[in-house]
């Protein structure tokens, strides 16, 4: 990093889409919540939330809540792979 990018370099594969959508969020003992979305890509997505943030590494099932769609958006299984101070990033496992 030089001094004048303080910023490490972008990572990401896929580009990431900025929707201001709700995400049901089923946790491990299967108690839900909502949460809003920030951004999504084809392998993840990142989920606003304040402190006490999931542990990394957790696995739990997301659902978009899209009031446009017709029928329900399929439920997904994802990985807590990142926090940061508003939120967290969650990987989308494929079974």
């Amino acid at each position: 990093m030089s001094a004048t990018n303080d910023k490490p370099p972008e990572r990401r594969v896929t580009p990431r889409y900025n929707v201001k959508l709700q995400v049901r969020v089923i946790w491990p003992d299967n108690t839900e919540s909502t949460l809003p979305l920030r951004d999504f890509s084809n392998t993840g997505l990142f989920l606003e939330m304040a402190a006490p943030l999931p542990a990394m590494g957790l696995v739990l099932q997301v659902q978009l809540q899209n009031p446009m769609a017709e029928g329900e958006m399929p439920v997904i299984k994802a990985r807590v792979v990142r926090h940061t101070p508003d939120g967290f990033g969650l990987l989308m496992l494929t079974e």
